[in-house]
């Protein structure tokens, strides 16, 4: 099988691109509390560091659990 296909049969991009949908919406909702309730500022960059630094987890875990 082909590279390609064996990553879209295990649907990894679907999983990624959910990822990125709630990691978006995350660092956007820290960023409006800081806004709102005066929280630091760092909070908004640690929780982008976060999300980025669990990307290797992420699509392990979709490579070996997106297979029906």
């Amino acid at each position: 099988m082909n590279l390609i296909q064996e990553i879209l049969r295990r649907r990894v991009p679907h999983i990624i691109g959910s990822y990125f949908f709630a990691g978006t919406s995350l660092i956007l909702f820290i960023d409006w509390l800081v806004g709102r309730y005066t929280l630091p500022e760092y909070y908004t960059t640690m929780t982008l560091f976060g999300v980025i630094a669990i990307i290797p987890s992420v699509l392990i875990l979709a490579y070996f659990h997106g297979a029906p």
